[in-house]
């Protein structure tokens, strides 16, 4: 099946409800996908083989043997991994295959059908993508979104609401997201702050990191490191200053004042203004 021929059928399918059509392997289509998923056509890409993907891993209309088979695929080298570290066209293939892990995890919390060893896996993989992935743009011109920061973090929120990812584990997903957010070579525009944030709410609400812990981990951005140059030293302040102002607003609307009020805080002390 060539690409023309692929997005008139995921068109129609699209179309018809995510319904698979008559005569169709659903399987066997999802693999063709799964091999087009960093098509530089963003409505190939996003709008059709993404929610189609999605779609069918939540509505079981894949079996758990082949959301599995999906799964292997999608954390191998040649996708969540693919050319990782270069900027450039092959960031689609990367942030594209990690967007398939939060359908696939939430349907797991739903059904159970992941092993201990699978989740460790994704954990372990999606940990690795966030910390080597370079290719920071959310969306690209002309191309559409690559947002690999953004769709990790939707990855990060679904494991911190697994009850298999330990205290351990949800202190290194707030670290996780704390180096991605101290960084002075790009700043975030697309509201990767907000979905990071979605991923500390869920991390939060598992309540098994004491309190203290958190506030120290809100603390800890007061102490991001500067190099004395420009535009570094902005770049990171701005990125800082904007992840902590979303979540603050996030806590304030949960109603979790003490954690808001260290938040606060914090971006008082780091505010120039």
């Amino acid at each position: 099946m060539n690409k023309k021929e692929l997005k008139s059928k995921l068109i129609e399918i699209k179309e018809n409800d995510y319904k698979v059509i008559k005569g169709d392997n659903p399987f066997k289509l999802s693999l063709v996908m799964v091999d087009n998923i960093g098509d530089l056509d963003s409505e190939l890409r996003d709008n059709l083989i993404y929610t189609t993907l999605a779609t069918w891993i939540i509505n079981d209309i894949l079996t758990k043997e082949q959301i599995l088979e999906i799964l292997n695929i999608v954390l191998d080298e040649n996708h969540i991994f693919y050319k990782i570290g270069e900027k450039g066209d092959s960031v689609f293939t990367r942030t594209f295959s990690v967007l398939i892990l939060p359908p696939i995890i939430y349907k797991h919390r739903q059904n159970n059908f992941l092993s201990t060893e699978n989740l460790e896996k994704i954990y372990e993989k999606l940990v690795k993508y966030i910390k080597e992935e370079k290719d920071l743009r959310g969306y690209v011109k002309k191309k559409g979104w690559a947002h690999g920061v953004a769709h990790a973090a939707d990855g990060l929120d679904e494991l911190a609401k697994s009850g298999e990812i330990n205290n351990k584990k949800l202190k290194e997903i707030l670290n996780v997201i704390k180096n991605k957010i101290c960084i002075n070579n790009y700043t975030y525009v697309n509201e990767e702050d907000e979905r990071m944030v979605t991923a500390v709410k869920a991390v939060s609400e598992r309540k098994i990191i004491q309190t203290e812990e958190i506030i120290d981990w809100i603390n800890s951005f007061n102490e991001f490191r500067k190099i004395e140059k420009l535009p570094e030293d902005n770049i990171i302040h701005l990125n800082v200053k904007n992840f902590l102002r979303s979540l603050y607003f996030r806590l304030l609307k949960n109603n979790k004042k003490e954690l808001s009020k260290h938040t606060l805080k914090v971006i008082n002390e780091i505010s120039k203004f």
